[in-house]
């Protein structure tokens, strides 16, 4: 596998985590909404969506940030460099 394709494969990893993390935030917005005698109602999907869509983002913030600190930079020490 080619350097391109390992960055390109290592950032869809990342926008998949900070879909799910996205996904969980939700989740825990609306446990919180429910214990507080809430109603489900559109709101709850206004919240999932915001949510969705920050974890998204940070997920793309993030992977290529921490590419460079990884495998540029080579934090991890000479074997991750290359």
């Amino acid at each position: 596998m080619t350097k391109a394709k390992k960055e390109q494969v290592y950032k869809v990893l990342w926008l998949l985590t900070g879909f799910w993390l996205g996904i969980l935030v939700g989740g825990v917005i609306e446990l919180i909404y429910l214990n507080n005698g809430g109603v489900v109602s559109w709101s709850l999907g206004v919240a999932y969506l915001v949510a969705v869509i920050l974890g998204l983002w940070l997920g793309r913030w993030a992977g290529p940030k921490a590419w460079k600190k990884i495998y540029v930079d080579g934090v991890r020490g000479p074997k991750y460099l290359g």
